[in-house]
């Protein structure tokens, strides 16, 4: 079973062809948000909804999405102070929908505290069933040497290693572009995301992971100010402040389960 785990609802845009490929190859893929998407944590049905949908199209069942962090009330922006929990609750999950042999989430990257607050618990879930050599990170979006609050989409930072790179065939490209159509509720988000979204598939046409790595998470996702810092939605000080203690025991020896 491939398990992908997402900070939230239309996180899966970024790795859609990653999805579609096992699916079709006849993988079981199941999904799971660890936020529940909303400021306050409250349920958000519509959300929900736009990515059970979406899923649906390309091959997830609706009984294999789960929203741990609408259940856990998990507020969106803040999943790092909440690392204990929501890690307890994918122990538990797993112990009703079966050990994963593969992970995929978010990369150390920067971008959004949430992503890499995911990562993280990607990182322990991996460690606990000794499957780190099977998990993959896939990335969204970074800063990492552009001013202000310019970012770029789809780049795989060096320091995460080496990427692997599938091209997508071209029926897929325009197919994943349409989708970006799913998320109304995320329109806000959308309007700044979807022009890089779109340039990419057409230009590039890539799908990128790379594999991870614990020691990694003891250094910054890359030098200078992050990004979500620079857009003020969090501090790095406090993201570390929070997760110093869940790194520690992530990261303590190299085969430890957490």
């Amino acid at each position: 079973m491939a398990l992908f785990i997402f900070a939230h609802q239309d996180d899966e845009c970024w790795c859609f062809y990653e999805i579609c490929r096992l699916v079709s190859r006849g993988d079981e893929v199941k999904i799971i948000y660890l936020t529940s998407g909303t400021f306050d944590g409250s349920l958000s049905p519509v959300r929900n909804a736009e990515s059970i949908a979406v899923l649906g199209g390309i091959g997830v069942p609706k009984e294999n999405i789960f929203f741990l962090g609408t259940h856990e009330k998990i507020r969106d922006g803040r999943l790092c102070e909440s690392l204990e929990v929501v890690f307890n609750s994918l122990i538990a999950f797993t112990d009703e929908a079966g050990v994963p042999s593969s992970l995929y989430f978010p990369a150390w990257e920067g971008g959004h505290q949430d992503h890499d607050a995911a990562h993280l618990v990607g990182i322990a879930l991996a460690k606990h069933f000794r499957i780190l050599d099977q998990c993959y990170q896939f990335p969204l979006y970074t800063g990492v040497n552009l001013p202000s609050i310019f970012f770029r989409t789809f780049a795989c930072l060096p320091e995460n290693g080496e990427p692997i790179v599938s091209k997508m065939p071209w029926k897929d490209r325009i197919r994943f572009i349409k989708l970006c159509f799913s998320y109304p509720s995320q329109i806000k988000s959308w309007i700044g995301l979807f022009p890089f979204f779109m340039m990419h598939h057409i230009f590039y046409g890539t799908q990128s992971l790379q594999h991870v790595s614990a020691d990694r998470v003891n250094f910054a996702p890359h030098s200078g100010t992050l990004l979500y810092e620079r857009r003020q939605a969090y501090s790095y000080k406090i993201f570390i402040q929070e997760t110093c203690d869940f790194v520690y025991r992530l990261t303590r020896t190299k085969d430890n389960r957490i």
